[in-house]
């Protein structure tokens, strides 16, 4: 018999179920799932503060240690039951049985706790960016909540299960070529003294250079320019080149991982990750954007002029514009064998640059992260996102700085983390050549200079920063080889260079406006929202209050931060720390419009930022499909893993679609004017009653581009506009005669010019006037006032 001292009370058998582990989960996750719905009811301040409350509650207990299985404390003497007495004659293998049974059940429990634990923080994260997405402000602080909970509750769990055992520092054929972080000082000397420079070649290219910079006068790529230039940058990169010169060993650049002939390989996964994306990104080209705006215009005219003969190095009309584009546009517009420049040319293009940014992409990230899966992921997100589809299909410039930002990253990572000064000057070459680009890409050199930075503080030695110090000067000295011609133009031409940068700064020419520490904050925080909360004004690229990640994307990149916050700290990695301090620097195109803050944030001023974006966002995609490998062993896990992932990318795919093909297109066509339609009712005249030459469109305030008219007419470089004095001189001609002009010219104008309607009715009694029922929205008609040639005699 048992001592009366040893046998617990009662008390004692209560306190020990309190304190098992599954009771105290219970209570804690139960609290927690109380407050947290009582906050999504408030969906108030209040709320916001119970969901962090809830999310504290969910994190404490997450925190529980030890089996889910009760105590083995004896319970308290409890008199004998006749079935009690029944259950103790039961034989053996049936109580084994029961025990068995038992044990399956607190198994059952631990596994729903478990995959609570792992599925919670993402459905947490995605709920409060769901909630954020409906841009109601009772909603911020609950969807804040919801957030913040949400990714730490990530982290702790990549914490406990170590999630992050796919991030590798370097690939192991990368480890065996890198010097390890041990190497003593000497043996980096001799590294830094063994990667020589051609002098006899840098001798020579620098002469090259220097005819590249006297001959490229008066803004033209003159021949001689034009051949010195690239004679200079292939001199530079074969005196730089570290290893046998070209001429002895062509340095070859095979894929980033095994090459295999297979369906699951690495290449064939990208080829469908790309087919996927065109299938988004090339749909509907023709009608999404639908209409030209005097920009497009502009471009069109510039790319006829290239087509005539001009080689400008940069174009100052329109605010200032590189050039690199519209040599492309002139080049496939030659192949093609088109009459004319079109709008379509300018979209297609602008798609095809963008669909070739979506491999790069995958090399950026596979080369931050070495893992192939990653690397599909952010280009597969890169390709269904409605910002970068937006930016690459309008017609515009805009594609060309994601492509050689993205470009440039992949080759500057991989310069620091294999320590290949040959990337480092592919590097720089990159940079030069972008910024014949667009001008967010002047940026890029700071974001550079950022990761340089990074990774000498995590790498200080005095050899290693030798080293570093190298490779920046000499790709600073081939990205300076590569923009000389554009050098020579802001030499020559100052203000034309930087019009564009200088007034988003400090405001138009006699508007000047000092710039602010107050207004460059309030841009910073804005441009910091942009994923999330703010929204694009201009109606070119964006929706009206649409931020620039769609939800599902949304809730992803705030736990691809916060992991790799947690990196950040816990491992001092600087590629971490570079993926988020990156973002802010790329924004600056888009935070330093001080002048303007309307124009901030400006979605296609921010395209450096898209590859570390969509970085961030593959890592929580990867983790997600991490969690599902880690649920469930062997292939049943990678099943789960890729059926959670396709769930998500499922969904997103559909949200940014309809972001795209209906939000943006409707708010495209509703905004636009109708240049088009004008066009094809000059089209349908000249073809059938009259001629080109007979028709005419009275220009009014706000109304469609005249030039725009004559492109869609077929008469390309025709503008169509005439003045209210030279409607008179109309009388001299024979034949028909057209004239369309704006719904409201009829009896007054906003500018003060006589209207048009009445003095056509003056000179041409015999007119017929007529409404042309537009297809646009928001009442776009307009007038046709006809005029049948005059009775032979």
């Amino acid at each position: 018999m048992t001592e009366p001292s040893l046998t617990p009370s009662l008390l004692d058998w209560l306190e020990a179920q309190w304190a098992a582990p599954l009771v105290q989960r219970a209570f804690r996750f139960g609290l927690a799932l109380l407050l947290g719905l009582w906050g999504l009811l408030l969906a108030n301040t209040l709320g916001g503060l119970l969901l962090i409350a809830a999310m504290t509650l969910f994190v404490w207990g997450l925190r529980v240690r030890g089996m889910n299985a009760l105590p083995t404390l004896p319970s308290p003497p409890i008199p004998a039951t006749a079935e009690q007495e029944a259950a103790d004659e039961t034989p053996a293998p049936l109580a084994h049985a029961r025990e068995a049974a038992g044990s399956t059940s607190s198994v059952n429990v631990a596994a729903v706790v478990r995959w609570g634990a792992a599925l919670g923080p993402f459905i947490v994260t995605l709920a409060g960016s769901w909630l954020l997405s409906g841009r109601i402000e009772s909603n911020i602080w609950p969807a804040v909540g919801l957030m913040v909970g949400g990714v730490v509750m990530l982290v702790l769990w990549v914490r406990q299960e170590k999630l992050d055992a796919w991030w590798a520092p370097l690939p192991t054929e990368a480890r065996a070529e890198a010097p390890p972080d041990a190497r003593s000082e000497a043996q980096a000397g001799e590294t830094l003294r063994g990667a020589r420079i051609r002098w006899r070649v840098a001798g020579v290219a620098a002469l090259f250079t220097a005819v590249t910079f006297f001959a490229v006068s008066n803004n033209t790529f003159t021949p001689l320019g034009t051949a010195a230039w690239l004679v200079s940058l292939g001199a530079w990169l074969i005196a730089f080149w570290d290893g046998p010169a070209p001429w002895q060993h062509f340095p070859t650049w095979r894929w980033p991982g095994e090459f295999r002939w297979s369906l699951t390989s690495p290449l064939f996964l990208l080829l469908a990750v790309i087919g996927l994306s065109a299938t988004v990104r090339l749909a509907h080209l023709d009608s999404v954007p639908i209409e030209m705006t005097s920009d497009h215009v502009e471009k069109l005219l510039d790319v006829s002029r290239i087509l005539e003969g001009r080689r400008p190095i940069f174009l100052p009309n329109n605010g200032g514009r590189e050039v690199l584009g519209f040599y492309l546009y002139a080049l496939v517009s030659s192949i093609l064998g088109l009459a004319a420049p079109t709008h379509l040319l300018l979209k297609t293009v602008n798609a095809v640059i963008g669909l070739l940014t979506l491999p790069l992409i995958y090399l950026a990230a596979r080369e931050i992260s070495d893992d192939d899966a990653l690397a599909l992921l952010a280009a597969l997100a890169a390709g269904l996102a409605w910002w970068p589809n937006t930016i690459s299909r309008n017609g515009l410039r805009f594609p060309l700085a994601p492509l050689f930002a993205t470009l440039a990253l992949w080759l500057f990572v991989r310069a620091l983390k294999r320590r290949e000064q040959n990337a480092a000057l592919l590097a720089g070459l990159t940079l030069g050549l972008g910024l014949y680009g667009y001008t967010a890409i002047r940026i890029m050199p700071l974001v550079m200079a950022l990761a340089f930075g990074l990774y000498a503080l995590q790498s200080w030695r005095r050899a290693i920063a030798k080293q570093t110090a190298r490779w920046l000067a000499l790709s600073g000295v081939v990205f300076i080889a590569a923009a000389t011609p554009l050098l020579r133009y802001a030499y020559d031409n100052p203000e034309a260079f930087l019009f564009r940068s200088l007034t988003r700064i400090a405001g138009d020419p006699g508007e000047t406006r000092p710039p602010t520490w107050e207004v460059f904050l309030a841009n910073e925080w804005n441009s910091l929202r942009m994923f999330h909360w703010m929204s694009d004004n201009a109606w070119l690229v964006s929706p009206p209050g649409q931020p620039a990640l769609d939800w599902v994307m949304g809730g992803l990149f705030v736990g691809g931060l916060g992991v790799l916050a947690y990196r950040a700290v816990s491992r001092r990695g600087w590629l971490e720390a570079f993926l988020i301090l990156g973002i802010p620097v790329a924004l600056l195109p888009s935070t330093l419009a001080l002048a303007f803050p309307i124009e901030n944030p400006s979605l296609f001023r921010s395209g450096s930022a898209l590859p570390l974006v969509f970085v961030i966002v593959a890592h929580g995609l990867r983790l997600l499909l991490e969690t599902g490998r880690r649920l469930l062993a062997g292939r049943a896990g990678a099943w789960l893993g890729l059926g959670l992932v396709g769930i998500v990318l499922a969904t997103t795919y559909q949200v940014n679609g309809r972001i795209l093909f209906v939000d943006y297109a409707h708010h495209y066509a509703r905004s636009a004017r109708n240049a088009s339609e004008v066009g094809r009712v000059i089209e349908g005249y000249a073809a059938s009653l009259g001629s080109y030459n007979t028709a005419w469109v009275r220009p009014y305030p706000h109304w469609v581009d005249t030039r725009a008219v004559g492109m869609y007419a077929g008469n390309f470089h025709r503008d169509y506009a005439i003045t209210f004095e030279e409607l008179a001189e109309t009388r001299a001609l024979s034949g028909p005669k057209l004239f369309l002009f704006h719904l409201q010219d009829t009896e007054s104008r906003p500018d003060g010019e006589p209207p048009t309607l009445p003095e056509l009715r003056r000179l041409y009694p015999n007119g017929q006037l007529t409404t042309f029922v537009s297809q646009r929205p928001e009442n776009k008609d307009f007038l046709i006032y006809f005029v049948p040639a005059a009775p032979t005699p």
